[in-house]
């Protein structure tokens, strides 16, 4: 006789990008009410000791890097937010690169004339 394994998971949402493998699957047990889980894989995810996952009064906590993509596709920030963090991270890039760029001879001084 073959046995048939039966799921107890009811998918809210899921996604995968099938080049990289990330991917996110919210669910909920069948037979539980009142909770979802969330499977991230392929997301960055660090835990160096136990009082870095303890938060305050010693409940579990877990800190995840997400790209802002999937954040949005997960429903937990808009577009227009991951868009203005974009906007900011390139003017960031941007300054810093007019930082590293030496200044050229022909640049002005403080008064205004050639260097």
């Amino acid at each position: 006789m073959q046995s048939i394994a039966m799921s107890t998971k009811g998918t809210i949402a899921h996604e995968r990008d099938k080049a990289t493998g990330v991917g996110d699957h919210l669910y909920e047990e069948v037979f539980e009410d009142g909770n979802v889980y969330l499977q991230l894989e392929g997301f960055q995810f660090e835990a160096s000791s136990i009082a870095n996952i303890l938060g305050e009064g010693g409940q579990p906590r877990l800190l995840g890097k997400l790209p802002s993509i999937w954040a949005v596709k997960l429903g937990l920030i808009s577009e227009e937010i991951a868009r203005k963090q974009v906007e900011e991270w390139r003017e960031l890039e941007r300054q810093a690169a007019q930082q590293e760029t030496p200044p050229s001879s022909n640049s002005l001084n403080d008064s205004g004339t050639q260097q």
